[in-house]
């Protein structure tokens, strides 16, 4: 749980353990995670998974040195954005067997499988392509598919209205 104070921020621990978080390292943390601390706070359902390293300083106190923010669906499941989320909802309800990708440091202008799913001969990469995306995606996009044609592609363009039924019988 996080919780502000004059001197920072305070968050809890599973351990029931205060952690440190000065005023510096709180607000690069509200810029730089301000997606996931904005999905997370969109969905009362969703979890937000911290990972952290911290020293203990003379005064006992427990202080964050470097924090890491993920959120997760109902079923602990990451996601990076609403559509995403919808996605995974969708795939925890089916009885196929699905791998969800994580982007890591590949930046959200370039085409990424948002998960893989096995439901026949081929598996299959599900795509979701952003109304944020610019010139050169869907080329992008289309390149890597045409690079695994073991592959098969599902498209979601988000422009193009709701979320198209899953290949269940690929």
């Amino acid at each position: 749980m996080l919780k502000r104070s004059e001197t920072g921020a305070f968050l809890r621990s599973s351990a029931q353990r205060q952690l440190m978080l000065d005023e510096t390292l709180h607000r690069r943390l509200l810029a730089h995670f301000e997606n996931e601390l904005s999905l997370w706070d969109a969905d009362e359902q969703s979890h937000l998974m911290m990972i952290a390293t911290f020293s203990i300083a003379p005064s006992g106190l427990a202080v964050i040195e470097e924090i890491a923010l993920m959120v997760v669906a109902e079923n602990w499941v990451p996601y990076d954005s609403l559509y995403e989320k919808r996605l995974v909802d969708a795939l925890a309800k089916v009885r196929a067997r699905s791998v969800k990708g994580l982007r890591y440091s590949l930046p959200a202008n370039k085409p990424s499988a948002v998960a893989m799913l096995q439901t026949g001969n081929n598996p299959v990469g599900l795509y979701i392509v952003p109304l944020s995306a610019e010139d050169g995606y869907e080329d992008a996009l289309n390149e890597m598919i045409s690079t695994r044609p073991d592959i098969d592609a599902w498209i979601w363009r988000i422009a193009d209205g709701e979320m198209p039924r899953l290949p269940l019988n690929s």
